[in-house]
């Protein structure tokens, strides 16, 4: 458009009075004055509520639409009270713009997650965290408290209600935005106040009639272009876009119309892509699991109306996780967005295409979260043909990708789950093939499998044992059990290792490895290695009141607590308190559980030794450890695997290996345990091949505190000979 000469609304005024001078009243000029205030404050008034109520909707949406995806990616998690998989999906959800907090709570309106590495709010009553009674509520509700938007919605597994998730969204950034504009019009307001009342003192001295006449015709014109805005400002309000604002001017009021139309543009951005998001996984494009969700009701509707079978294929990779932590989170993203590739690729060829939703192969395939995908089949004409589909993706995902210049290998567990056979809904469906991924998991990985009622029970199972767990650390049901450790030359007991077993009311005595696991993936591991260990320096410091010196406590910790930040500070005050030093407790860190980690872990079990404590591997021989990292770590000793130990007096292989062990231990002056001694033969070998220390039922069996005690104040400290164990086997 042709740009002419500007002029601003003072301009305009001045030019139009000076044409019909003479001609305007005082008291028309007064009351055009009031009438052009009263319509400029009702227009800004309409125009601010408008924004205001959309921008205010929007962050209702937005958060609805934050708690519809996170609810149903929880509900797995706290069926199995996965409190790692918990805390990746609400730190996630945390890290997004404006939002302030996110739990997620059990039936019983307790928090069970806050999305912290720390978990503070365990426990804590839901209610008093938000200030609001919403732990009874049976659907989802938003109330604004304090200036947040607090979304609740269930968490639901097929029609059982497993808790809840809540949200806070900050309404501060839309509350700036309402607050821009409002000062925005009330600048332009207050503009046109000054310059109305400059002309008024003109106006007084003009005609009466034709002064009259124009404060209208001027009012009318000023006001237009206003009543246009506010119209068009409701519009947005209600979602409307695509009108075009008519107004083409040289001046202030053509300003305000331009940035009314950015600022629509903006929404309309904004909108389009919050829909996206709602919708697809943004680092691979794929739909995420809130539109997988909708696919799947159209699946089992489809299946009920045709009667062909559908299947839900559950995918999750193996050995992602290690590429991850060696190659960087980049490469990790660049493997995701591979796989989805591959799994697309997978589909795109007979006869998988043809099993493909309406769409293609894009709208079959689904990003969970993390490194889980998921795969929805529609007219299957036998449940096979989705065992065929699982053997392709196999098949495809373990050959070799190229990531970051380096050549990685990776596999998947698959659990697939047919419609209606296994489930007429789409959240039962998808939380059937999660189980029977699961299975194929705890088997060996690297295969598929069909689910089947048994993986529910154990499911169940496993979540009343976590259960149970927990009530049993809340008590103090568990019990710490000592099994002697002798020097192999003397004979003299110098040590025992603390072993923690749980007697259960209906499974009876539980050694520990039937529940470490569980601990592991509950989050108890923590609170479970906190009672071992401060056990076990209490059983120690009554041992040295009833003279018992020079005598330890190995003590096993997992790699998930020996890679905590403040475990060496817990264990250090935990022996300062009753007068114990470092030379008491030996630690154990399991071979197959660390030495396959990132290097800034074996880092930290460095740090270990270097603060004074004794570090020894445990189970050496049966797991992934490399000699590199054994003499990176260096710690004081290892402790051979029973395996090896049981057939040396019997299978000369066993012999020769063990002998390998012994003989690099010495080069690299590092102190040897056999663990599972069973026999004087075994015994008598050992010490001959200058193994140090033994450890089995050849020196007696498992005893408690007291008993061993007994044992220990029996034998005199320089004669505590394994000639004892009998004395010992009495005892018991």
């Amino acid at each position: 458009m042709k740009q002419g000469v500007r002029l601003n609304l003072q301009a305009r005024y001045t030019v139009q009075i000076a044409i019909i001078i003479a001609v305007i009243a005082v008291s028309l000029t007064l009351l055009s004055a009031m009438h052009f205030r009263s319509m400029a404050s009702e227009i800004s008034g309409v125009t601010s509520d408008s924004f205001a109520m959309h921008l205010h909707d929007e962050v209702r949406e937005r958060g609805w639409i934050l708690d519809r995806n996170l609810a149903p990616n929880l509900a797995i998690p706290l069926l199995h009270l996965d409190m790692r998989a918990m805390r990746e999906q609400l730190q996630a959800t945390i890290a997004q713009q404006d939002v302030m907090f996110a739990y997620v709570y059990d039936v019983n309106g307790k928090i069970v997650h806050d999305g912290s590495d720390e978990v503070s709010l365990y426990g804590q009553n839901i209610d008093e965290s938000l200030g609001w009674p919403a732990s009874k509520l049976l659907r989802a509700h938003q109330r604004v408290v304090g200036g947040v938007l607090h979304v609740v919605s269930p968490v639901l597994l097929g029609d059982k209600t497993m808790g809840a998730v809540a949200i806070g969204v900050s309404l501060d950034s839309a509350n700036a935005k309402i607050s821009e504009l409002e000062e925005d019009i009330e600048v332009l307001h207050s503009k046109n106040r000054r310059d109305e009342l400059r002309v008024a003192g003109v106006f007084t001295v003009l005609s009466l009639v034709l002064g009259s006449l124009f404060a209208l015709f001027a009012g009318y014109r000023l006001a237009k272009p206003m009543r246009v805005l506010a119209r068009q400002a409701q519009r947005v309000g209600q979602g409307v876009f695509e009108d075009e604002i008519d107004i083409q001017r040289n001046d202030e009021v053509g300003d305000l119309a331009n940035s009314f139309r950015t600022m629509s543009n903006d929404l309309q951005a904004s909108n389009r892509e919050i829909n996206f998001l709602a919708y697809h996984d943004v680092l691979t494009g794929l739909p995420n699991r809130a539109r997988f969700r909708e696919k799947l009701d159209e699946l089992c509707d489809s299946c009920k109306e045709y009667g062909y079978p559908g299947a839900v294929l559950f995918v999750d990779l193996d050995g992602f996780k290690p590429i991850n932590d060696t190659l960087g989170h980049y490469a990790g993203d660049a493997l995701l967005c591979e796989v989805a590739d591959r799994l697309q690729q997978c589909l795109r060829a007979e006869p998988c295409q043809k099993w493909c939703l309406e769409g293609g192969e894009a709208q079959s395939v689904a990003r969970l979260g993390g490194d889980e995908f998921a795969i929805a089949l529609k007219g299957l004409d036998d449940p096979e043909d989705a065992a065929l589909v699982a053997k392709r993706v196999l098949a495809e995902l373990s050959t070799r990708f190229r990531i970051a210049g380096e050549d990685v290998t990776i596999g998947a567990s698959i659990g697939i789950a047919i419609c209606p056979d296994h489930g007429r809904e789409a959240d039962s469906l998808l939380g059937f093939a999660d189980m029977a991924m699961y299975s194929v998991k705890r088997d060996g990985k690297q295969s598929y499998r069909f689910y089947e009622e048994f993986m529910y029970e154990s499911t169940r199972d496993r979540v009343h044992l976590i259960r149970d767990l927990r009530s049993a650390l809340d008590n103090n049901e568990l019990q710490l059990r000592y099994q002697p450790i002798a020097v192999s030359e003397s004979g003299r007991t110098v040590g025992a290792e603390a072993l923690v077993r749980w007697r259960h009311p209906d499974r009876g005595l539980m050694r520990a490895g039937e529940f470490i696991d569980l601990a592991e993936k509950s989050g108890e591991i923590g609170r479970l290695g906190r009672w071992v260990l401060d056990r076990a320096c209490h059983d120690l410091a009554a041992w040295r009141k009833q003279g018992i010196d020079e005598f330890f406590v190995s003590v096993n910790f997992s790699s998930q607590q020996m890679l905590h930040d403040d475990l060496p500070e817990y264990v250090t005050a935990s022996l300062e308190r009753r007068g114990l030093s470092t030379s008491d407790i030996r630690l154990e860190a399991g071979e197959d559980r660390f030495f396959a980690e990132a290097d800034d872990e074996v880092d930290l079990l460095s740090a270990w030794t270097a603060a004074g404590f004794e570090v020894w591997v445990d189970q050496f021989g049966s797991g992934p450890a490399s000699l590199l990292n054994l003499l990176r770590v260096r710690p004081h000793g290892v402790k051979l695997s029973p395996a090896f130990i049981s057939d040396i007096t019997v299978d000369p292989r066993a012999r020769q290996f063990v002998e390998g062990i012994l003989s690099f231990a010495r080069m690299v002056n590092l102190d040897v345990c056999a663990v599972g001694v069973s026999s004087e033969a075994a015994a008598k070998w050992l010490r001959e091949h200058g193994c140090r220390y033994l450890q089995g039922q050849y020196l007696g069996p498992e005893l408690s505190a007291s008993d061993l005690a007994d044992y220990l104040e029996f034998q005199p400290a320089d004669d505590r000979t394994i000639t004892g164990r009998f004395k010992l086997e009495a005892l018991v």
